[in-house]
């Protein structure tokens, strides 16, 4: 025992004897001049910084600063200085080996950093759109002088409007690259073709690139180079000097050709040449697959400009195996591994996959970050969508505050983070039918992006977007319409009308005039977004597949069933080619599917589908999810078509359980069950039970809706119904006529709906003298 502790001891000593210090300096980051020269850094005192294991030290007057270090590799933990943050935060999830040369740390002023992406994100913008707008001038002049023909320039002019539709992503992209870049520590060739890009000179920055030779032969030599090396290796005692001598080499030819790759990159983004910019992301991470950040790159791109949400999930996995060999499981390389591959399990709907990923990257981020760090909150966020969308509202409101809390703690009350949450909190309680509350937190996300954009911005689109949807739900189509409308006008303005979040207004919009019957005007609209989301994404994309599916809910309406199976078969085999079988878009065709048998009469077929759909929805979010109710609903009133009425209570009763449960009794989904159970009971002739839950749904909708709505409405005629066939015509005709003027209100007196009401309380008013004239006995 004493021999162990003899030799833990010696290893102490000698491994104190070769203790290193390694120097290094705080600064501000170099800038890019307008000229193209570069406004030097300025160095930073009395900035803290934390190297793992090691007692904090400051930076001096000059920015510079010493550590010892026991060994060769080092973790820097945190680097703090009062109004300032680093540059690149990931600065704190390398592994740094000890270096003769300075250990440069840039930090930026906050307000700095923030007026820095604001002035690129304008100028990258700028430069974007006017060559859009030349382009689209020049296209113009070739028609005026019947250089092209009429088809060619429709056709160049499409093409012209699929280029708008990446720009917000790739400002965005550029605007977070740049603003990091020190450009103190990029060479003059580098520098050049950066400023090159960021003011749009495309041709000169290709040509720079260019200039160095073919992309294709640069990685073949460098291919074979690496042959070399491999051959070198086996004679390393004999040439170890040349060999390392030839490393160096490699490595410097491999640093060229990656950046000259994400420069090429760049510029095919910028032309919205999207395979053109996958293919140079992805040579790029195969030059090196041990690069973690080349790998999530490659992700990213392949997942939000090319949606193949596999092969980006590929790329995922292969970084995530590579940040635990090289920082460990703790880092935060590795959260950020675990965060993408998360996103990408909930696009396709792996919700417990999602949180999976999401929980592991949070425990990491617990870890290692403080309680009221940024990041903190974007994890909290990623968890709260994900229960949002498998509809456990109480989670997702539990993780979407955390956030908040965490962002009003650190950012200030008007900060577009804020509205971010604000904006999720909205949608929760939209969801659960408050919509004063949703309204009101909606109002609050509306002034922050209204106070930091002004008025017409995308972001303050997105915001009437959701208003839109609320009053929607709430059934007030009118100021849903205006509210679409305004999203429509700042979407035109800015993308065109060919882009995909015009076509969201356009969808939306047709929503609208499909619950108002207005089938041609919503068919036009429809098709409208329909024509745009097929000329960006190409006939076979989920988002084409959602405007399918409303479009055959139109001719449902409509009765036209064979048109309606057509476009939901549409729907149904682009949702599965990108998804798979287990999806809840998925699902949810097949319960489409079901409703359209149903009228046809086929209800075992209707059966089979409802059963497919319940089948997936259990599987994804268990026995008591909103959706599963939706499915028992469902399958309630196809028994109850086949005069199946014990097994149509059991389906509405379990739809009812399920929903009280997630929603409480005062939501409009819980009161449509009601009503379905009453209308049981009607079609049994137990009038005072089927009253009993009328009425329950009758207390809802008014607290919900108010008295003038279409369901109350409706609802006052079933009732009217029920008294009816009881024999009580004065109560009957007192709820017709509540129905009559709330429709009056609605849809004026000379709508059909009207007229019909109308002629019913004729009817029973007729009955009611039959009544009263025929003799006691």
């Amino acid at each position: 025992m004493k021999r162990h502790i003899l030799l833990i001891i010696s290893m102490l000593i000698a491994t104190t004897g070769f203790a290193q210090t390694q120097q290094g300096y705080v600064k501000t980051k170099g800038r890019l001049a307008n000229d193209g020269s570069v406004i030097a850094g300025t160095r930073i005192s009395n900035a803290t910084i934390q190297v793992k294991d090691r007692t904090p030290v400051v930076s001096q007057a000059n920015g510079t600063f010493s550590f010892p270090i026991p060994a060769n590799k080092f973790y820097i933990q945190n680097v703090q200085k009062q109004g300032y943050v680093l540059s690149d935060p990931e600065v704190l999830s390398k592994q740094y080996s000890y270096s003769a040369n300075d250990l440069i740390i840039v930090m930026e002023d906050l307000a700095q950093q923030e007026a820095d992406r604001r002035a690129i994100e304008r100028k990258i913008s700028g430069k974007l759109y006017s060559q859009l707008l030349q382009r689209g001038e020049e296209l113009e002049t070739l028609k005026e002088q019947n250089k092209i023909t009429e088809e060619k320039y429709h056709e160049l002019l499409q093409q012209l409007n699929k280029y708008q539709d990446d720009n917000e992503k790739i400002i965005k992209d550029m605007a977070e690259r740049y603003t990091k870049m020190d450009f103190d520590q990029i060479d003059v060739f580098n520098r050049k073709v950066s400023e090159y890009i960021l003011n749009g000179e495309l041709l000169k920055a290709d040509s720079m690139l260019n200039s160095k030779g073919n992309f294709d032969e640069r990685a073949e030599q460098l291919k074979r180079e690496r042959a070399v090396n491999a051959k070198e290796k086996d004679e390393l005692d004999k040439r170890q000097a040349n060999l390392q001598e030839s490393e160096a080499y490699i490595q410097a030819k491999l640093d060229e050709l990656a950046n000259d790759c994400y420069s090429k990159f760049e510029i095919c983004k910028m032309r919205h040449e999207n395979d053109s910019a996958a293919y140079y992301i992805e040579l790029r991470a195969g030059l090196d697959t041990t690069k973690v950040d080349w790998q999530n790159d490659a992700g990213k791109y392949i997942r939000e400009y090319i949606a193949n949400y596999n092969k980006a999930l590929d790329y995922y996995q292969v970084g995530l195996r590579q940040s635990r060999q090289q920082y460990g499981e703790e880092s935060l390389k590795t959260a950020t591994a675990y965060n993408s591959i998360g996103l990408v399990h909930c696009i396709q709907g792996n919700y417990d996959k999602a949180l999976e990923f999401f929980n592991l990257a949070l425990i990491i981020q617990k870890s290692t970050l403080s309680e009221n760090n940024i990041d903190l909150a974007s994890a909290y966020d990623n968890i709260g969508t994900v229960y949002y969308d498998m509809g456990d509202y109480d989670k997702s409101m539990e993780y979407f505050r955390h956030a908040l809390t965490i962002r009003k703690a650190i950012l200030a009350e008007n900060h577009l983070e804020v509205a971010s949450s604000y904006n999720s909190i909205a949608g929760i309680y939209t969801s659960r039918g408050d919509y004063d509350k949703a309204l009101e937190y909606h109002d609050k996300a509306l002034a922050i992006r209204n106070n930091v954009f002004g008025e017409t911005h995308p972001s303050v689109a997105t915001i009437y977007n959701n208003i839109g949807y609320l009053y929607a739900r709430k059934g007030n189509f009118a100021e849903s319409l205006n509210y679409y409308e305004k999203a429509l006008t700042i979407r035109v303005s800015i993308f065109g009308k060919n882009h995909p979040e015009t076509a969201t207004c356009y969808n939306n919009i047709a929503s609208v005039y499909d619950e108002l019957s207005e089938y041609d005007k919503a068919m036009d609209y429809y098709n409208q977004a329909l024509k745009i989301r097929k000329s960006v994404y190409g006939e076979i994309h989920p988002s084409v597949a959602r405007v399918y599916n409303n479009i055959g809910g139109l001719y449902y309406k409509q009765g036209d069933y064979e048109k309606v199976l057509v476009f939901i078969n549409k729907t149904l085999t682009i949702l599965k080619s990108f998804f798979g079988e287990n999806h809840p878009d998925v699902a949810t065709s097949y319960n489409n599917i079901a409703a359209i048998y149903a009228n046809l009469g086929k209800y075992d077929e209707a059966l089979e589908y409802h059963n497919k759909a319940l089948i997936i929805y259990k599987s994804l979010f268990g026995e008591t999810h909103p959706q599963v109710a939706t499915i028992y609903n469902n399958m309630g009133r196809v028994h109850d078509e086949l005069g199946e009425y014990d097994q149509a209570l059991e389906y509405y009763k379990k739809a009812l359980i399920i929903l009280e449960s997630v929603f409480g009794e005062s939501h409009p989904n819980v009161a449509h069950t009601y009503i379905n159970i009453g209308y049981v009971y009607d079609g049994l002739g137990e009038y005072n039970k089927a009253l009993e839950y009328y009425n329950k749904a009758l207390t809802v909708f008014e607290s919900v809706f108010g008295e003038n709505h279409s369901n109350v409405a409706s609802n006052h005629k079933k009732i009217g119904a029920a008294y009816f066939n009881q024999g009580n015509y004065y109560k009957a005709i007192e709820h017709y006529s509540k129905a009559l003027t709330i429709q009056k209100i609605l849809f004026g007196e000379d709508d059909s709906r009207t007229v019909k009401t109308q002629e019913k309380i004729s009817e029973i008013q007729s009955k009611l003298k039959e009544q009263e004239t025929q003799p006691n006995e």
